[in-house]
């Protein structure tokens, strides 16, 4: 299963939105993953740091009555530069978890 939703946050006022969007579209989308299947958990929110974007999905888990394990997590890629003093640049995401 591959959720890759829009941008839900354009800014930093639509945080808390995309803080509670993100856990309706993993609780659907865990629910039809079958144990032992993948989920990849996508986002391109500059304003979502890694670690709130991958508590939206332990949480969803957990909700769902469904372990997740973290197999891999990506981000940008090497072509795509990102000015270290510009934080919110590292904005790519891609979490792969097996579904328990």
């Amino acid at each position: 299963m591959i959720a890759d939703p829009p941008s839900f946050a354009s800014r930093a006022s639509s945080v808390p939105k995309a803080i509670e969007a993100y856990p309706t579209l993993h609780n659907a989308s865990l629910t039809l993953v079958a144990p032992g299947g993948l989920y990849l958990a996508e986002s391109c929110l500059s304003h979502i740091t890694r670690a709130m974007f991958a508590e939206t999905v332990s949480d969803s888990a957990r909700k769902a009555k469904r372990w997740s394990l973290l197999l891999n997590a990506k981000g940008s890629p090497a072509d795509h530069t990102r000015i270290r003093a510009f934080t919110e640049g590292d904005y790519l995401e891609a979490d792969l978890y097996r579904v328990l």
